[in-house]
């Protein structure tokens, strides 16, 4: 064999060898930390059920349940690779506002084999392969701040956004839900542009009360302080009446599990800026029942 053949033979075994490294690394990288995020609109009866529309659509079909709870996004995060996955942020994604970047984690809620589904609370998570969490987050929360914050604002987009280690780019749920939001709209149930105050209530409850999602006391106490309550009820009122309810006494005394004492001194203040910044859109039992009696047949 001559040199030139020898040369010849050499570059091709060289070309190979690092064609073949490429093609490993290739393989290693999209194997590792791959995952498949979704977003669900939901509907969360603490302790006993959890509706959710599964399409990634906007908006959630009840059919003719009245079904009293609070109004989260379900994030799926699922891992079609042969390794582990470690998530380390699940974030909110906003588009339309003027900081083209912004984005806001929010508190999960942890629930266990309701409807199913089981979720956990905390974001930095091993996803195992070809295995699947679940997150439980209060979207509207983000929502109003966004729009409180910006004025101008008619609408947004809003996408789940996941970050793993060991990868660059993050991870979005832009194919299957990517929700646009106006303005006025209020609630997920259609027509989206009425809320009842328990439901505003219940979604700050959650907050107070540790494990909120395993709690079934909790949606009938926000009954019980709506009906005490009204759109004048003060920061003050609020808490005063929750801590009358649930914690000096009555029913729920000692059932409804440790508190957390920072929650429950922002509680009044918190349902106060959520019904201020609803206005109108809030449905309080009481306003419906007198409308009942000035429309009735006053021949009955």
């Amino acid at each position: 064999m001559d040199s030139t053949t020898a040369f010849v033979m050499a570059l091709v075994a060289l070309t190979l060898s690092l064609v073949n490294t490429l093609v490993s690394v290739i393989i290693f990288r999209k194997a590792a930390g791959r995952v498949v995020v979704q977003m669900n609109t939901s509907l969360l009866n603490p302790g006993r059920s959890l509706l959710s529309n599964d399409k990634g659509t906007w908006g959630l079909d009840t059919h003719t349940y009245d079904e009293n709870g609070v109004e989260l996004a379900k994030i799926v995060i699922e891992n079609p690779g042969r390794t582990a996955a470690t998530l380390t942020m699940v974030e909110l994604r906003i588009e339309g506002s003027k900081d083209p970047d912004l984005a806001m984690a929010v508190r999960p809620i942890e629930v266990r084999h309701i409807g199913g589904v089981s979720s956990v609370p905390n974001f930095n998570y091993r996803l195992e392969p070809f295995d699947q969490v679940v997150y439980l987050v209060d979207f509207w929360s983000v929502v109003s701040y966004v729009f409180n914050e910006e004025p101008e604002l008619r609408q947004i987009n809003v996408c789940a956004s996941v970050k793993v280690a060991g990868q660059n780019n993050r991870y979005d749920s832009k194919k299957h839900g990517y929700w646009t939001i106006r303005r006025e709209w209020a609630s997920l149930r259609g027509p989206y542009m009425r809320r009842t105050a328990r439901s505003v209530i219940l979604a700050e409850l959650v907050n107070v009360f540790d494990n909120p999602g395993h709690n079934p006391y909790l949606t009938d106490l926000s009954v019980k302080l709506e009906n005490q309550l009204s759109h004048a009820s003060s920061p003050a009122d609020i808490t005063e009446a929750l801590q009358q309810i649930a914690l000096l006494g009555g029913e729920y005394r000692g059932i409804l599990g440790d508190v957390n004492v920072w929650a429950l001194i922002r509680f009044g203040w918190d349902v106060k800026h959520r019904l201020q910044t609803l206005g109108q859109q809030v449905i309080w039992p009481r306003a419906t029942e007198l409308s009942d009696e000035n429309t009735a047949d006053p021949r009955t």
